[in-house]
């Protein structure tokens, strides 16, 4: 027995190096150094790990009965130690999260990850003063992610080369001037991804982003509730964005007045949750009334070929009011429009969208309900829009409450849709006892379309009035445990029954096959729901095949190299496949050997 256990202990010793080390980069540095205590196997192998991952919150404990100032000290010579020790000359990550005020430490530890051609570097500093960073981080070729974050300050120099980025986070980061950020975005031929999270003392009254290889792109920009009496009053923050290339583009901004984006051919979803103050109104020459948020308007303009909209309550308040000369633009390619966190009178907007998205395939309203006033009712369109007659075929509605224009709002959709296929209603947190009398209310109401299911968030399940007798029915007292708890299972088993899914080819699928001398059963599920069957009781031919079908399609599966195996029980094994196109070569191929058995996927997948 004893050598047995020596022989299983050293399992994870007896490993190669290259992927002991792949498994400690996964650690952050202080305890990865902390394995060179188990043996000499492991004393100098931290040294090798490409990733050096350096919090001192790790270091700053409380509990401790170390000074604070000392376990700082502390802090500082293990990573002073740690960067001397190492032997990896291209660093994959460098992170550091510091809390000190030793400036020449952080350059120093700044330095040398350049140095070693680190090629993400992750700067999380919350210290009083501004730390600058090395003339080489601006012409380091290595780089391929920089995420900086807080207490630093960007001087950006006259020459800025960085061929190798293609990702750029920018956090609570000051600048020198306002062209900091275009400065630095002309070095960086190959970014693709750009994340900017400013604070208003971060001395960039415009923000812009010109950059023809950018494709994603967030922005971030509230107040923190402080005035400061050093500003301009006669300077308004904007927002100007040049990126033909851009794909995603995410807007979070309650300062700036005005939004320049030029064309964005290539846009695929953009997510817009933007505030300007209602006090600023614009005269209209043309009705004599007032409008404003006109910068708003010409923002959804710009992105009008976007294929995906959302938009938050927030900007639809901005949006609301006498429109005055500003109109919505028309999303001609737009097929998912999602409404976040509404309030109720943002409903009156809905027609508007619906009208200007002639092409909409999807619909997602998400309500923020509160206890302010509500609508007395909703504003009903003159003229059905065209998305609903043609194309409109999902709507989801969440964290409804109920209220009495919300359903004639619904009812209208429901009445009006003539192509829709599925309504999924989802109640506010604090109703969720009323979702199912919710669903109930809309499934006696008239559809327009005749395929369309009205669900509830938890899909489509029981009313429970029709299994209350079920549910009271009373447990017997003469049967024994084991009994009482098939009994319970049945019960259970006769209120839930496993209603089929439609398939989304967009996703995994998992077959699960078991199979015995009695009879064969076949399961096709994505996500843990039951998409189609198949069971066959086995006669005297079949028997004695039985053994041979399992193999077989193991074999085949293995053969065509169709997803993997993820198990296999006995006679139970399932099978993971990952694109639609699997699952047609899977039916074309397994059909070719029906004397052994495989034919019963051909009926599996012929739905």
């Amino acid at each position: 027995m004893g050598s047995e256990y020596e022989e299983s202990r050293d399992i994870i010793s007896n490993l190669p190096d290259e992927l002991l080390c792949h498994i400690l980069s996964f650690l952050p540095t202080k305890f990865a150094v902390g394995t060179s205590i188990l043996s000499k196997r492991w004393r100098y192998l931290w040294a090798s790990v490409p990733i050096l991952d350096f919090d001192d919150e790790l270091w700053l404990n409380p509990s401790t009965l170390v000074e604070l100032e000392e376990r700082i000290i502390m802090f500082q010579n293990f990573v002073d130690g740690v960067l001397r020790h190492s032997e990896v000359s291209c660093i994959k990550k460098f992170r550091l999260g510091y809390r000190d005020n030793n400036l020449d430490s952080v350059y120093s530890w700044i330095c040398i990850a350049l140095e070693r051609r680190v090629q993400e570097l992750d700067l999380h500093l919350l210290i009083d003063w501004r730390v600058e960073l090395p003339p080489m981080f601006f012409i380091c070729k290595t780089l391929v992610v920089v995420k900086l974050s807080c207490a630093l300050f960007l001087d950006i120099p006259t020459t800025v080369w960085l061929p190798s980025l293609k990702a750029l986070h920018l956090k609570s980061v000051e600048y020198s001037d306002d062209d900091s950020i275009q400065k630095l975005l002309s070095g960086c031929p190959v970014l693709e991804e750009l994340v900017i999270e400013r604070e208003e003392r971060d001395n960039q009254w415009v923000v812009n982003v010109s950059n023809p290889s950018l494709k994603i792109l967030r922005i971030f920009f509230f107040t923190d509730g402080f005035a400061h009496p050093y500003e301009q009053e006669d300077q308004d923050y904007k927002v100007v964005v040049d990126a033909p290339n851009l794909e995603y583009l995410s807007i979070t901004d309650y300062l700036s007045k005005d939004y320049f984006v030029k064309d964005l051919p290539s846009l695929v979803k953009a997510f817009i949750d933007v505030e300007q103050d209602s006090e600023e109104f614009e005269e209209s020459p043309h009705n004599g009334g007032i409008s404003y948020h006109g910068p708003i308007y010409e923002l959804l303009g710009r992105i009008s070929n976007v294929k995906c909209l959302s938009l938050t309550g927030v900007t639809l308040d901005s949006l609301s009011g006498t429109i005055g000369d500003y109109k919505l633009p028309t999303f001609h390619n737009m097929t998912r429009l999602e409404f976040l966190f509404i309030g109720g009178f943002n409903w009156d907007f809905l027609p508007n969208f619906l009208h200007s998205s002639p092409n909409l395939e999807a619909l997602v309203i998400e309500t923020g309900y509160t206890n302010e006033l509500i609508p007395e009712g909703w504003l009903m369109p003159l003229q059905v829009p065209a998305c609903l007659v043609l194309h409109l075929k999902e709507i989801e509605i969440r964290r409804i409450v109920g209220e009495d224009y919300e359903l004639e709002a619904v009812e209208y959709l429901l009445k009006n849709a003539e192509v829709l296929q599925q309504m999924t209603i989802d109640c506010h947190e604090s109703y969720m006892d009323q979702e199912f009398c919710v669903c109930k209310k809309l499934l006696g109401l008239p559809r327009g379309s005749r395929s369309c299911f009205v669900v509830s968030s938890k899909g489509i399940e029981t009313d429970p009035e029709n299994i209350k007798a079920i549910f009271d029915w009373i447990v017997p007292t003469n049967i024994h445990e084991v009994a009482n708890k098939a009994f319970e299972e049945i019960k259970s088993k006769m209120v839930n029954p496993s209603i089929l899914r439609l398939p989304n080819f967009e996703k995994v699928v998992e077959v699960a096959c078991d199979a015995s001398h009695m009879g064969i059963g076949v399961v096709l599920s994505q996500d843990g729901h039951l998409v189609a069957f198949f069971s066959d009781k086995l006669n005297g031919a079949k028997k004695k095949n039985t053994p041979h079908m399992i193999l077989n399609s193991m074999w085949w599966c293995k053969k065509l190299g169709i997803g993997n195996i993820i198990s296999v029980t006995r006679n139970l094994f399932y099978i993971r496949i990952m694109k639609p196109c699997d699952i047609l070569i899977l039916k074309r191929s397994l059909t070719l050997d029906k004397q052994n058995g495989v034919v019963f996927f051909s009926y599996l997948f012929s739905i």
